[in-house]
Order: structure tokens, then sequence, then C-alpha cells
């Protein structure tokens, strides 16, 4: 029962986080003019660093570098959908602001940044929780 409800909270968390990203990027790009943002040595290095996440986050989804290579919402590990959806948006996101450049793709894509790094600190204490507590099985 309980582990079926913790199987949930990935999801729930990373919608919630991207539902606040959305809601802080809409409040902070009223503060600009509609203006077209250039790309900026900024601009370019995040859209970079978001690409980058991206395929080595789908490499790995793919070739079952993580811990399963099929994913339902009925998995047990749901962290492995939600890393497919979330940079799936991440990347619709670049492309959207590399083509239309509005304020709102660019706090977007910033906000962005700190839900990517705060998922990779995700998957790094799952690493080292799997690490530290797997004990080998001698027949």
């Amino acid at each position: 029962m309980i582990a079926d409800a913790l199987g949930y909270l990935p999801p729930v968390l990373a919608g919630l986080m991207v539902f606040a990203g959305v809601i802080h990027s809409r409040l902070a790009s009223r503060k600009h003019s509609q203006r077209e943002y250039f790309m900026t040595p900024k601009i370019i290095t995040l859209c970079v660093f978001h690409l980058l996440c991206a395929g080595g986050s789908y490499w790995h989804l793919v070739s079952g570098g993580w811990l399963t290579s099929h994913y339902t919402w009925g998995d047990p590990d749901n962290f492995n959908l939600v890393l497919a959806v979330f940079q799936a948006l991440v990347v619709l996101t670049v492309f959207a602001l590399v083509l239309a450049r509005k304020p709102f793709l660019y706090a977007f894509v910033v906000d962005l940044f700190y839900i990517q790094v705060l998922l990779g600190v995700a998957i790094l204490a799952l690493v080292l929780i799997f690490v530290f507590t797997w004990h080998p099985k001698l027949f």
C-alpha cells in the first residue's frame, strides 16, 4: 500500500515543480518588455546544457542503463517515466525558445535548469542509496 503510493510520488513532485516553474516564469516575464531576447552566451549555454542532459537521459533510458527498459504508469520505477516526459518537455521548450525568443520561454528555460539540477541530485541520491544498501545474494 505504502510502496504503491510512493511509486506515484516522483510524477506528482515533477509535475508540481514544472507547474511552479510555469507560474514563476509567467510572473517573471511580466517584468520585462515583450521584446525578443538575443541569443546571449547565457542562453546558448542553458540550451546546450538542457540538450546534453536530455540526450544523456534518453540514451540511458533507451539502452536500459537505468533499472528497466519498459515504462508505464503502473511500474514501481516511475522515475524513468518522469525523466522521459520531463526531458521531452525540456527539448520542446528549448526549440521554442530558439524559434520564438520570448521572455516567458527564457524564464521557463532558466526555471527548467533548476528543476534539471534537482532531478540530477535526486538521481545521484537514488544511486548512492542503492550502492550503499545493496547486498548480493550468494546462492
